[in-house]
């Protein structure tokens, strides 16, 4: 007995009149042809193919908001996060809450008051809105700015690429002049005394706190960085740079041989300078005797270059300049592409990842030098919150970041690990129960084409 008969007897049973049973035997004949007419249409030629497309359309589409559910949503907001670790205890603040110098003015007056000096790097800071201000509001000890000769070889430009520069922007207007303007206001009579008196720094609430700012040199070198030498005058009359020198008492009498003298400021050079053209741009040999300009070291080099190689560097002690190419006495950052050295981490760091990791990051510390990863991927959110936690928890010396004001005040999402194994099994578990549908689909129109 068909399902229909059935049915129809059942209505029968109970009384039903004879002109609604004769009609509902007509409407079910009718879903029965449909549903008849639909098997056939499935089992022809391209059916099983958009059989195929559907389903794991639908499979795909599910995976899909899961992924922004847990790599788009959850990151923005506060659910799963904590207050970012180089805040060291200090109030999380909003991004767009948080008060930003524009000026000279503004941050040498109650701009600055609050702001606590963090150990991270602004990186490409002239792409910001505020320039050079917007990082020191963060509290970010470090600058980034890329520098590019003008046209007549009279200046230095400021500017990602080539074709974005403008002759308004320079060095000089962006960077060396305002925080000249902000030191000579800290220390109005800096510059007169002893040469081992230390000027006031940029930060009030921490004046001994040194300043990098790094000059990313496109091109170049040997013209750029004697040109930049001689623009920083103005700062070295003052004594405001981090400088090597020799100190005499008298002409003649050396006092205490070379010795670092520390600052409000230090200038780096990367990109395209390396060591000669650092050592070049004194002339005369005289930067044995002075200089303040350094480098940003290859921190990849290290191990060899420092003579590490073999050797047990958690136990080995500071290197002298005798033993060392890169110290203390020429660099101040050793940087290197986290793409490049440490690798994708986005399923977690390996151990032979970590172990590199750490390995660098001490080889810099027993170097003297300030350990920094660039080229960080910076989405997802998390994944590039995840990397900041490692890097901050292992010690590295300071943190490379666009967003300044999550890095130093906001909230860095936790969880990143478990939001990557979460969908892989998931995905895994959709993916599986997909083929398994698809299969028992196909399998039943093609037994059954004609219901």
């Amino acid at each position: 007995m068909t399902a229909l008969a059935y049915f129809i007897s059942l209505r029968r049973r109970k009384g039903l009149p004879q002109e609604e049973i004769a009609g509902s035997e007509l409407r079910g004949e009718r879903k029965c042809d449909n549903l008849r007419g639909l098997i056939k249409n499935c089992t022809k030629p391209g059916a099983a193919r958009q059989w195929t497309i559907i389903c794991f359309s639908i499979t795909g589409t599910i995976i899909v908001i899961i992924f922004l559910l847990l790599f788009v949503w959850l990151p923005t907001g506060k659910l799963l996060s904590k207050p970012s670790p180089l805040a060291f205890g200090s109030k999380v603040v909003e991004n767009d809450k948080l008060a930003t110098a524009t000026n000279v003015s503004t941050w040498l007056g109650e701009s600055s008051q609050a702001v606590i000096p963090r150990a991270c790097h602004s990186h490409n800071d002239y792409s910001r809105e505020i320039p050079l201000f917007s990082a020191l509001s963060a509290g970010c000890i470090g600058i980034e700015a890329d520098v590019w000769l003008s046209d007549d070889g009279k200046d230095l430009l400021v500017g990602h690429e080539r074709n974005s520069l403008q002759s308004t922007k320079t060095l000089q207007s962006m960077y060396i002049n305002p925080l000249l303007e902000i030191l000579n206001d800290r220390n109005p009579t800096q510059g007169a005394n002893s040469v081992y008196d230390r000027a006031q720094g940029i930060f009030s609430t921490r004046p001994n706190t040194t300043v990098i700012l790094m000059v990313d040199v496109k091109e170049k070198p040997t013209s750029i960085w004697p040109l930049l030498v001689k623009q920083l005058e103005p700062l070295r009359q003052r004594q405001f740079l981090t400088r090597y020198e020799q100190v005499y008492s008298e002409p003649s009498e050396l006092v205490g041989g070379q010795t670092l003298q520390p600052a409000p400021l230090i200038i780096v050079g990367s990109g395209e300078l390396n060591l000669t053209s650092l050592v070049g741009a004194y002339p005369n040999g005289t930067f044995g005797k002075y200089h303040d300009t350094f480098l940003d070291a290859p921190l990849q080099n290290l191990p060899e270059a420092n003579h590490f190689r073999g050797r047990n560097v958690g136990t080995s002690p500071a290197l002298s300049r005798g033993q060392a190419l890169y110290s203390a006495y020429n660099s101040h950052y050793a940087s290197v592409s986290f793409k490049q050295s440490i690798g994708s981490v986005i399923l977690g760091f390996g151990p032979s990842q970590l172990d590199n990791l750490r390995t660098q990051i001490r080889i810099a510390r027993e170097s003297g030098l300030v350990s920094r990863y660039w080229d960080i991927p910076s989405w997802p959110i998390n994944y590039r919150d995840y990397i900041w936690d490692v890097l901050t928890q292992e010690g590295v010396g300071i943190l490379n970041v666009d967003d300044v004001q999550t890095a130093t005040h906001g909230l860095w999402t936790e969880g990143y690990l478990k939001s990557v194994y979460s969908i892989i099994a998931t995905s895994a578990y959709l993916v599986i129960m997909s083929i398994i549908i698809w299969i028992i689909v196909l399998y039943i129109l093609r037994e059954n084409p004609d219901g």
